[in-house]
């Protein structure tokens, strides 16, 4: 583990899709957000990503300004990796939100 990583008791750590699953299922969690790197490989395809999640039924958000597809050197200037996977997202898994819109959401959620 990373020595730049804070990691409390309280915190729990999952490293399988079935264990997000069971702490999801145990806690009434039914939204899930996403957000990190590898768009278009990790967050849509790891047993843990939007589309293993899609299958046990979660409402999906990925924060469109807080990811970045893996690009390639034709792909890169117009970060068409990223667009194709948020397209994804949009069109057969859940939805995306601006970080704005998901801020303001989050706020008046707290009200």
């Amino acid at each position: 583990m990373s020595p730049h990583i804070d990691v409390r008791d309280d915190d729990v750590l999952l490293a399988t899709g079935l264990q997000l699953h069971d702490l999801c299922r145990e806690r009434g969690i039914l939204h899930l957000i996403y957000a990190g790197f590898a768009t278009n490989w990790c967050i849509l395809n790891r047993d843990y990503g939007m589309r293993s999640m899609a299958r046990y039924g979660y409402n999906l958000i990925l924060l469109r300004e807080a990811t970045m597809g893996v690009e390639y050197p034709d792909t890169v200037d117009e970060c068409f990796a990223t667009e194709l996977a948020i397209r994804e997202v949009e069109t057969q898994l859940g939805f995306s939100a601006s970080n704005a819109h998901y801020l303001t959401a989050c706020n008046a959620a707290r009200r």
